[in-house]
Order: structure tokens, then C-alpha cells, then sequence
């Protein structure tokens, strides 16, 4: 069965890729190339964003993120005020957050040791 695939990263595990399902933009794909095997995720939001970590992967639409382990299982869900505009990941359990509201711009520092994520860091 053929997918199409819309944005697409490079992880950390060796010949992985995570990428969004342009025909069902609620799904996920982890792809391993070695051995080649597609591994299908269900999630709540539209990913705008992708965000691959050592400890697993984040997702982010306009307004919520997602996290999920290095096997996909879901382990928290962040809400954002504001609309997204970008995000990046810092430190082992860190992520900055930049945000746009009409005139203005913030960057945010989420720390996820206390955001109630199903982790161990």
C-alpha cells in the first residue's frame, strides 16, 4: 500500500524517520529503513511541527503538543495559549516554545520534568 508522505525528520535511532501522512494528517509514521517496517500512530492533533530527542519525539499543532516515546506510546499532551511558531528542544528535558499573538512574540521555557509527563529523566 503506497503512502504519502508530507514532513518528514531524521531521528536519532539509526535509519529512522518520523514523518506526518499527508492523506491522514492525524497519523504519524516511525519508519524504520533497516529492516524496513512502517509503524503507524494515531494522534489527537494536526502536527505542524516534528521534534525528534533522545528520549522520544514531539509533536506540536498551533496551540497543543504531544510527546511520545521512542515507541510511540503517547506520555503527555501540553497546551499552549498562544499560537506556535516554532519549537526547539534543549538540554535533556527542556523546550523552548516561541509563540505569536498578534503584535507580539514569546519564547517559553518548558521544563518536562514538570509538566506531568510520563517520563524518567
Amino acid at each position: 500500500m503506497p503512502i504519502q508522505i508530507g514532513q518528514a525528520i531524521l531521528t536519532p535511532t539509526p535509519y529512522r524517520i518520523l514523518a506526518v501522512d499527508r492523506v491522514n494528517p492525524q497519523t504519524v509514521l516511525l519508519i524504520d529503513l533497516k529492516p524496513y517496517r512502517i509503524l503507524r500512530l494515531g494522534v489527537e492533533i494536526v502536527p505542524k511541527f516534528l521534534l525528534a530527542t533522545a528520549w522520544g519525539y514531539i509533536l506540536a499543532s498551533q496551540t497543543q503538543i504531544v510527546l511520545l516515546d521512542q515507541d510511540g506510546r503517547q506520555v503527555g499532551q501540553i497546551e499552549v495559549a498562544s499560537a506556535m511558531t516554532a519549537i526547539a528542544s534543549f538540554s535533556h528535558y527542556g523546550l523552548l516554545v516561541a509563540t505569536w499573538d498578534g503584535q507580539q512574540g514569546c519564547l517559553h521555557t518548558v521544563d518536562l520534568r514538570e509538566a506531568g509527563v510520563d517520563l524518567l529523566f
